[in-house]
C-alpha cells in the first residue's frame, strides 16, 4: 500500500539521520584531521579571526589543543602563525582551494593542509583538512644530511689529498669540520705522556671563541685520559652536569669554555698517541649524524697525516742524502751489465770532469779515465761468479780530460740474477784526493814534530805563508778547540779558524797574523767559541815567522797556550775583592749604628759592655751564616736556633721552633738575628727563659707576600705590663726594620709572657732560590 505523505517524509528523515551518522562515525574516527571554522572580516572585508565551528578529534591530536569548537582562534589559540587566519580568510573571500606544508614548532611536526569553502559565500565558512608528513619530512631532512655530509667528505680528501705537510692538513681538517658543523673548536690534542704534556696544535676557534692552543699537565686530565686510551669515541653533552667526569678535571674544562664535545681517540699498538676534537662552548645534544661524521673525518685525517709524514720523511730522506753525496764530493752511477746501459749522477760526470748531456756515459768512456796501472782494481765482467750481495770496493786513480790526476774510492754492489751472475752494479764513487794530500801532509808534518808536540799541552802549528793554510796541528788543539786535527785542517781552514774567535777579538789576531808575515814575533791574547759545547777559551799565542834560506817568510809557526783557567782566575779575584769592599763598608756601618744605640740606651758602663758584647756577637753569627753560602741566603731556621742555643736553650719541652724553610738576604739575616737577640735576651732577664715553668715557641709562616714570625712565651704568672723605657730592642723591631725592610712589629706584654710579631715584605727580605735551603723540623 502506497506510503502517506506523512509517512514519505518521515522515511526521508530517517535516511538523512543514517546518512549523517555514518558521516559523523567518518567523521570521527579518520586520522586526518579536519575543522570547519567561520572567519571574521572588519568593515574593510580584511580577516580578524575567526570561530571554530566544529573539529574532529584527529585535528585535536595533531595540533594539541583542547576541545576548541564554538571558541575564536584568538582566545582558544594565543599567538597562533598568522598563516591560518590568511589561508582562511583567502578561501573565504575567494572561493578557491588553497593547499600548503606547515610545521608546528611546539609539537615539532610537519602537515600537509588543504583548506575550502563551505556552504554559501556570505556564510564566510572554510574547513581545512591536515596530514601528518613529518615521517616523509624527516626522511627528506636525513638525505639532505647525508648528501651535505658526503659533499663535505669530498670536499676534506680533495683538500687533504695535495698537503705534503702534517701541520697543514691538520689545521684544514680542524677548519673545514669546525665550519661545517659550526662548531666553536675543533682541534687536534697530541700526548708527550713521557715529558707529562698533552699538547693542543692546529686549532680552530670560531670568531670570538678563545684558542686552548697550548701545553697542558698530563696530571690535569689523567682520567680523562685513561677513560679514551681504550680507543672508543667519547661523547659529553654537558660537562657541568657530567657526574662520570672527575671533579678536577670537569673544572679544568668549564674553566677553558669546554662544555660539550665529541672526542674521538688515535690508539696504536694499546698506546694513545692522539685526540681529534669537537667542542661547544654551550651544552649541546650531539646526533649520531654528527658524531658519525668526526669519526669519518678523524679516519681520514689520520691517513693523511700518515701519508705526509711518509712524504715529508722521504723528501728528508732524499735533501739529507744529496747534501751528503755533495759534500763529500761523491758520485753515484748504475750499470746494466747484460746491455752496458749506464746512468751517472751530476756528482758523477764533476768527478771525472765531464759534461752531462756532451759525455754520454759508458764503461768504455769510464775505463778511459781510470789510470793504466789500476785498471785491474775495476776490473768486472758478467763472467764474474760471486756469491750475492757482494760488495765491490776499491781505490783507484782517474786522469781527468784537464790532465790532473785524482784519486777516488769506490763503494759497489752486485745485484745478482736467477743464475747467480752479476746483472746490475749500483755504486758510489768518492773524490779523496784532498784527503789523501791532507793525511801525506800531517804523516809528514807529524814524523818532524810528533815528539816536541805530544809532550806539550800547548797548541804548535805551521802554515803556509802563500795562502795562510796550516800545513801541521798538534794534538792540544782538539782537547782546547774541541775539533779534531783532521777537521780543523778541511778546506780553507785559516778562514775556519778566524770564524772560531770571537768577533770582538777578531780585528787584533789578524792585525797580529799580518805583522807576523811582514817578519815580526809577536804575542797577543784572543778568546775562542768551542762550537761542540760554546764554551769560551781564552789563547796567548805566541807567533813567529819561518824563513828560507834567502830570508823570505814561507811559513809562519805559532804556540798557543790556554789561558782560560788564569782569566777565570783573576775575574774570581776581582769579584772577590770588590764584595769584601762592600762587606766590610756594610760591617762597620752596622757595628758603629750598634754602638752609637747601645750607648743612648744604656745608663752604666757595665751595662753598655755587656749589650755591646752580646749585639755584636749576634751580628757576627749572622755575618757567620751569611758568608757560608753568599749568593743562597740564610736559613732562618739556622738563624733563630743559633741565637737561642748560645744562652743554652735548646729545642724541646720547653722551646719550640717551626716554620717553612726561608732563606733571608744578608741584610735582613743581620737584622732579624739582631731582633731575636733582643727578644732572647728579655727572655733571660725578664720572661720565660729566667722562669722554669716558662715556655717559648717561635714560628713563621708565608703568605699573601710576606713573611711573619711569632714569638711568643707562656708558662709565667703575673708579669708585669709593659715597661716604662723602650730600650735598644724596641728600636730595632718598631724603627729599624720598618725603616729599612717596610716591616710592622707589635709587642703584647701579657701576664703570661711577651707576644711579638713581626711582618715583613717578602720582596724585600727573602732570597728567591729560598727552597734551596732545607726544611727545618725538631732541633
Amino acid at each position: 500500500m502506497p506510503m502517506t505523505r506523512d509517512e514519505e517524509l518521515q522515511a526521508t528523515i530517517d535516511a538523512l539521520r543514517a546518512s549523517e551518522a555514518r558521516y559523523r562515525s567518518l567523521f570521527q574516527s579518520v586520522d586526518s584531521g579536519y575543522c570547519l571554522v567561520e572567519v571574521i572580516f572588519d568593515a574593510r572585508r580584511r580577516p580578524v579571526d575567526y570561530i571554530f565551528v566544529e573539529v574532529n578529534p584527529a585535528f585535536l591530536k595533531l595540533t594539541g589543543v583542547g576541545d576548541v569548537a564554538g571558541q575564536s582562534a584568538r582566545s582558544a589559540m594565543p599567538g597562533q602563525a598568522p598563516l591560518w587566519l590568511e589561508s582562511y580568510g583567502q578561501v573565504a573571500n575567494t572561493r578557491k582551494p588553497e593547499r600548503f606544508e606547515h610545521r608546528v614548532d611546539a609539537l615539532d611536526r610537519w602537515y600537509v593542509v588543504s583548506v575550502f569553502p563551505v556552504g554559501a559565500p556570505g556564510e564566510n565558512q572554510a574547513a581545512a583538512v591536515l596530514e601528518d608528513i613529518t615521517a616523509r619530512k624527516l626522511a627528506e631532512r636525513r638525505q639532505l644530511d647525508s648528501d651535505d655530509d658526503q659533499a663535505f667528505l669530498l670536499e676534506l680528501s680533495d683538500t687533504l689529498r695535495p698537503l705534503d705537510d702534517p701541520a697543514s692538513v691538520r689545521q684544514q681538517a680542524c677548519r673545514l669540520l669546525g665550519e661545517h658543523l659550526k662548531a666553536d673548536r675543533a682541534y687536534f690534542v697530541d700526548y708527550e705522556v713521557e715529558k707529562g704534556f698533552g699538547v693542543v696544535v692546529d686549532d680552530y676557534s670560531a670568531q670570538g671563541v678563545p684558542s686552548v692552543a697550548g701545553r697542558y699537565p698530563y696530571e690535569a686530565f689523567s682520567t680523562t685520559y685513561d677513560r679514551i686510551a681504550s680507543g672508543r669515541t667519547w661523547v659529553v653533552r654537558n660537562a657541568a652536569l657530567d657526574t662520570e667526569i672527575a671533579a678536577a678535571e670537569r673544572d679544568f674544562f668549564l674553566s677553558r669554555q669546554v662544555v660539550a664535545w665529541i672526542d674521538v681517540p688515535l690508539v696504536k699498538s694499546g698506546r694513545l698517541l692522539a685526540i681529534f676534537c669537537v667542542v661547544q662552548t654551550q651544552p649541546k645534544a650531539w646526533t649520531d649524524r654528527e658524531i658519525d661524521l668526526v669519526e669519518q673525518t678523524a679516519e681520514r685525517l689520520w691517513a693523511a697525516v700518515a701519508r705526509a709524514r711518509a712524504e715529508a720523511g722521504l723528501r728528508e730522506s732524499e735533501e739529507r742524502l744529496r747534501i751528503a753525496l755533495e759534500a763529500g764530493r761523491m758520485g753515484t752511477y748504475r750499470l746494466d751489465l747484460a746491455t752496458g746501459e749506464q746512468q751517472w749522477s751530476d756528482g758523477q760526470y764533476e768527478i771525472f770532469g765531464l759534461t752531462k748531456g756532451v759525455d754520454i756515459p759508458s764503461r768504455e768512456l769510464f775505463m778511459s779515465l781510470v789510470h793504466p796501472d789500476d785498471h785491474h782494481r775495476v776490473a768486472f765482467s758478467p763472467e764474474d761468479i760471486r756469491t750475492p750481495g757482494t760488495y765491490l770496493d776499491s781505490e783507484f786513480r782517474i786522469t781527468r780530460p784537464d790532465g790532473e790526476q785524482r784519486w777516488i774510492v769506490a763503494h759497489a754492489l752486485a745485484v745478482f740474477g736467477p743464475d747467480g751472475r752479476p746483472a746490475q752494479l749500483i755504486g758510489v764513487n768518492q773524490d779523496v784526493t784532498e784527503q789523501r794530500r791532507l793525511l801525506a801532509a800531517m804523516h809528514s808534518s807529524e814524523e818532524q814534530l810528533n815528539q816536541f808536540s805530544e809532550a806539550s799541552s800547548d797548541i804548535l802549528w805551521i802554515r803556509r805563508a802563500s795562502d795562510y793554510q796550516w800545513e801541521y796541528l798538534s794534538p792540544a788543539f782538539h782537547r782546547i778547540y774541541g775539533i779534531s786535527r783532521l777537521d780543523a785542517l778541511r778546506g780553507d781552514n785559516y778562514r775556519s779558524w778566524i770564524d772560531l774567535i770571537v768577533p770582538e777579538d777578531r780585528p787584533r789576531a789578524l792585525a797580529s797574523i799580518e805583522r807576523v808575515m811582514n817578519g815580526e814575533r809577536v804575542a797577543f791574547e784572543y778568546r775562542v767559541c768551542r762550537p761542540e759545547d760554546g764554551e769560551i777559551r781564552w789563547l796567548r799565542n805566541t807567533d813567529f815567522p819561518i824563513r828560507d834560506e834567502t830570508g823570505t817568510v814561507v811559513r809562519i809557526g805559532g804556540i798557543g797556550h790556554d789561558i782560560t783557567p788564569m782569566k777565570l782566575a783573576e775575574e774570581h779575584q776581582r769579584l772577590l775583592l770588590h764584595e769584601l769592599q762592600h762587606r766590610v763598608r756594610n760591617t762597620l756601618a752596622v757595628i758603629r749604628s750598634i754602638t752609637r744605640r747601645t750607648a743612648a740606651t744604656t745608663e752604666s758602663k757595665d751595662e753598655f759592655f755587656m749589650h755591646l758584647d752580646g749585639r755584636i756577637d749576634s751580628f757576627a753569627r749572622a755575618q757567620a751564616a751569611v758568608t757560608r753560602d753568599p749568593t743562597g741566603g740564610v736559613d732562618l731556621a739556622f738563624l733563630v736556633a743559633e741565637e737561642l742555643r748560645v744562652v743554652g736553650a735548646q729545642e724541646g719541652q720547653a722551646l719550640t721552633i717551626d716554620g717553612p724553610p726561608v732563606a733571608l738576604r744578608s741584610k735582613a739575616a743581620e737584622t732579624i738575628g739582631l731582633a731575636i737577640h733582643e727578644l732572647t735576651t728579655n727572655a733571660m732577664k725578664h720572661g720565660a727563659l729566667a722562669w722554669p715553668q716558662g715556655r717559648i715557641e717561635v714560628r713563621w709562616l708565608l703568605r699573601d707576600g710576606e713573611l711573619q714570625l711569632d714569638w711568643i712565651e707562656t708558662g709565667l704568672k703575673n708579669l708585669p705590663p709593659k715597661p716604662a723605657r723602650s730600650g735598644f730592642g724596641t728600636e730595632i723591631l718598631k724603627q729599624t726594620l720598618t725603616y729599612e725592610f717596610g716591616a710592622s712589629s707589635t709587642l703584647d706584654y701579657r701576664p703570661s709572657g711577651l707576644n711579638c710579631r713581626i711582618v715583613l715584605p717578602l720582596s724585600q727580605t727573602v732570597e728567591t732560590r729560598s727552597q734551596g735551603v732545607g726544611q727545618h723540623g725538631h732541633m
